[in-house]
């Protein structure tokens, strides 16, 4: 673990990312939530901000055969963020 990493969010998603390449693994893959897609309070907002932290994986593990991949899911039908209305105009 770098120097200044001692514990927090931050530190876990390091460390879950260490592992993942330390181990071998291809892909990892972490579920959000549609309410990430466009954040108007703290709840959005911290999930977007999780999305990205876990996506900069792919920088760590750049040499290394490891992947990461945030797939969104809509929880809340025709909430505001909701990937629902999009499927509907197709």
């Amino acid at each position: 673990m770098p120097p200044g990493f001692g514990g927090g969010i931050l530190a876990a998603l390091l460390a879950a990312a260490m592992s993942s390449i330390d181990s071998g693994v291809k892909k990892v893959l972490a579920l959000s939530t549609d309410k990430a897609s466009s954040p108007i309070n703290l709840y959005g907002a911290t999930k977007l901000t999780a999305d990205k932290l876990f996506i900069t994986g792919n920088h760590y593990a750049a040499a290394y055969p490891t992947r990461f991949s945030v797939v969104r899911y809509g929880n809340v039908m025709d909430s505001r963020g909701s990937v629902i209305p999009f499927f509907r105009k197709l």
